[in-house]
Parts: structure tokens; C-alpha cells; sequence
């Protein structure tokens, strides 16, 4: 999927990227009468000369921009203005030519939409940089520049892939001397009604866990998978299958079997297909492609074992073996120093790091293991647990600094990965019953 500009006017579309209603006309209406500023904004232009001098001492005020403005006058001419742009913020992988490629062509789509839009480029390195020489007492600090971005961002997005798997490696402690004021963001964050979006792109890595050209081929594929009627129709499926079901069990031939309940909980979607609700957070993957849910934190009891986990900056982890009682991890097991490396990552972290968070059920037919979250968690025949934040779109009630999805294969010989809802079979080897 080399064509970025039609990639470019997806996403914009998929997040509904535009202009939003003028916030500041109830104060207007406070300040000046909602009679009179319902007389201006039934029309869209007028000359202030066929008002009185108290009217037009009014209209002069309304040019502020504490009111939007609700007004703009052009060669004497005065028009209304019950809409004012959203803002968007772009993040790229500073790195790639093309991440930076693609956040130009959404700025532009958000400039001739009328929305306010800066890039940013990302770079692991500065992120290592800021560990390694910040003063330790500054790492306790909320970062006052990032929470007034967010709290004036309407959407925001962020492109790319991470550059170095293990780049916190030998960070631990002092990104735990952070973790209380990333939970603390993450919950500012959530109060906000931001539209997000983690736009994959394929990166130069420092580590790959398949060869460079599958890694580029399968991210492409899945992109374009992404807008198929082939997951529309399994995230259908799924969909219906879950939803007024109250309790799950996942079983496979390795010893899994974990149970815990979904009751009351909404079953949400991860497609192009959804009608975007710009006042409640929102989260946009692509590729995109599952079913998901937030299970009833306290109800997780039982024993699975997961093929992939990739916690940021802690690398790929590869048959993590979780036991899980009443909602949260108890006992870990994996292959080599993985078990190590999960307790690092859980270490850094706080709130409810170690509570399940999210049950997801991959449907983008083109999604292969990557080492890479967004894409793995998308594999048909594949469903993940995560832990940790489910706030938000999630619908969830756990807050932490981090929320770490885990990657189940179901489908293929000797596996025989089954879901069941209320007892009844919905999944049957990774496939849908």
C-alpha cells in the first residue's frame, strides 16, 4: 500500500477529522442575550448598518476571539461562525521518510478542512536521552507542556513503529521513578474526548524478530486488509457472538483455561466502519481488526499461555504462562529471561498494572506475527488478553501507566484454542462457530 495519499484521506475520514461547533456560543448567549445571538446566527452574512449602535457595539465584541469568534467581518461584510477547527496533533517516527511523508499529507487533508495541526517527529533516542540525563527529581514531575497539549488536542495521531524494542534496558529504575505521573497523565488523558489513532507504518528496527521483507509486505497487506468486507464480515461475526454473554472461558491443548466475566460490558470494534463519537475518547489502530472488550477486572481466575508479548521497551517475550486469581496476575513463567523481563516491565509500572484490562479477538485476515503489537494483536485466528489501563474507549474501570496486550495463537495444528460465551462454542480452533 504505497498510494500514502489515499491512505492519508482514510484515516482523516475514519477519525472524522473536521471542523467542531463554536464551544463559546453559550457564553455568548450568556453575555449578550440568547435572543439576539440567535437573530445572528440565522444568517450567515450581514452588514452591521441595519443594526443599532447597542447592536453593533455587541457584534464588535463577538469578534473576539474568547467567543470563537463568532464573528469575522471581510470588506465589510460580517459572517457568522458556529464552528472552529479542531486541532490535531501528529506524531511520527522521526527516522522514516515516509512516516514523515504520510503526517505532511494528513496536515495538509486537516488544513483544507479548517482544523489547526501540528507534526512532531518521535525518536527512541530521545526518550533514552531524557532517562540518562535528566536530574532524578525531575523524573517525578507531571510534564506541564504535555498535559496542556492534551487538553487542547481534539485528535491525535501517531505514526510509525518502535525503533528499538529493548531500548529501556538498563532505564528500569529510573522509569519507575515516572511511572506515578504517566498513570496520573494517562487519567488526564482519558478526561479528555480525544480522538487517537496509532497509524503502523513499517521502520528501520534495531532488532527484527521476521525477515525485513515479510515485515514490510505483511504491514502493507494488513493496512489494505484493513478496509476489506472480508473483517468487516468476522468483526460482524464476533461481535454478535459476544455481546449480552456474561461469562467467557478460553481453553487450549497447552494447558490453558481461563475464565472470568464480561457481564454488562460493552462489546466494542476496531474497524473503519464505526460511527465516530467525538465526545468520548476514542482509539483508532491501524491496521485495524478485532472485537474487544473490558472483562470485569476481579473475575480472571485460571492459567494461559501466551505466544507473543512485547512490552515497550522490554522486547519480545515468546510462551509467557500467566495465572490469574480474582482479576489479577499471580504467577509467571516463560521462555528463557522473559519471565524476568515481564516482572521488570510490571516493576516500572504502577496502578493496576497486573489486572486483566481487555479480552480482543483478531480479524484482519492479512495479520501475521511481526513482533509488533498493532499488527500481531490483529491476526486472524488469534485473541489477546491485556493488563493494566482500561479506562476510556475501553470502558473499563482500571487505571495504571500502562496497558500491555498479550498474544494468543488459536488456530493451527496441535493448538485447538476454543472461546466459549454462557457455555456455548463461538470459537473453535481459531475459527468462528
Amino acid at each position: 500500500m504505497k498510494n500514502l495519499q489515499k491512505l492519508a484521506l482514510d484515516v482523516s475520514d475514519t477519525l472524522g477529522i473536521s471542523q467542531k461547533e463554536n464551544p463559546h456560543i453559550k457564553k455568548a448567549m450568556h453575555d449578550f442575550g440568547a435572543k439576539f445571538i440567535d437573530k445572528l446566527l440565522t444568517q450567515k452574512k450581514f452588514k452591521k448598518e441595519n443594526y443599532t449602535d447597542k447592536e453593533k457595539d455587541i457584534i464588535n465584541k463577538l469578534k473576539h476571539t474568547k467567543y470563537g469568534p463568532l464573528v469575522y467581518e471581510i470588506d465589510n461584510i460580517c459572517h457568522t461562525k458556529t464552528k472552529v477547527s479542531e486541532n490535531v496533533r501528529i506524531r511520527y517516527v522521526e527516522e522514516s521518510a515516509e512516516c514523515y511523508e504520510l503526517a505532511k499529507l494528513i496536515r495538509t487533508i486537516c488544513f483544507k478542512r479548517g482544523c489547526h495541526c501540528a507534526i512532531t517527529p518521535h525518536n527512541t533516542e530521545t526518550d533514552k536521552e531524557y532517562y540518562r540525563l535528566a536530574p532524578d527529581n525531575i523524573l517525578f514531575e507531571l510534564n506541564p507542556l504535555s498535559v496542556a497539549i492534551i487538553k487542547n488536542t481534539d485528535v491525535s495521531i501517531f505514526i510509525g513503529d518502535e525503533t528499538d524494542p529493548n531500548w529501556s534496558k538498563g532505564f528500569e529504575k529510573r522509569i519507575a521513578c515516572g511511572s506515578t505521573s504517566s498513570m496520573q497523565f494517562r487519567k488526564i488523558y482519558d478526561q479528555q474526548s480525544i480522538r487517537g489513532a496509532y497509524l503502523a507504518l513499517p521502520v528501520k528496527k534495531k532488532e527484527m524478530y521476521v525477515p525485513e521483507k515479510k515485515y514490510n509486505k505483511v504491514f502493507y497487506e494488513s493496512l489494505i486488509a484493513s478496509f476489506s468486507p472480508e473483517m468487516k464480515s468476522l468483526i460482524d461475526t464476533y461481535e454478535k457472538k459476544l455481546k449480552n454473554k456474561e461469562q467467557i472461558r478460553i481453553t487450549a491443548d497447552d494447558g490453558t483455561d481461563l475464565t472470568f466475566s464480561v457481564k454488562d460490558r460493552r462489546i466494542l470494534r476496531d474497524d473503519n466502519y464505526a460511527v465516530v463519537d467525538k465526545k468520548r475518547n476514542e482509539i483508532y489502530n491501524f491496521p485495524t481488526g478485532e472485537v474487544f472488550t473490558a472483562p470485569v477486572e476481579t473475575s480472571a481466575n485460571g492459567k494461559i499461555t501466551f505466544d507473543y508479548v512485547t512490552p515497550r521497551g522490554f522486547g519480545l517475550i515468546e510462551n509467557l504462562t500467566l495465572t490469574f486469581r480474582d482479576g489479577k496476575v499471580t504467577d509467571a513463567k516463560a521462555k528463557g529471561d522473559g519471565a524476568k523481563r515481564f516482572r521488570n516491565f510490571l516493576d516500572v509500572n504502577t496502578g493496576e498494572k497486573d489486572r486483566i484490562a481487555e479480552l480482543g479477538i483478531g480479524c484482519n485476515p492479512k495479520a501475521e506475527f511481526l513482533g509488533t503489537t498493532i499488527v500481531d494483536e490483529k491476526i486472524y485466528g488469534s485473541i489477546h488478553i491485556a493488563i493494566g489501563f482500561n479506562l476510556g474507549p475501553f470502558h473499563g474501570k482500571n487505571l495504571a501507566s500502562s496497558h500491555l496486550d498479550m498474544i494468543k495463537i488459536m488456530k493451527g495444528k496441535n493448538i485447538n484454542g476454543n472461546v466459549y460465551a454462557d457455555n456455548k462454542l463461538i470459537m473453535k480452533n481459531g475459527e468462528p462457530v
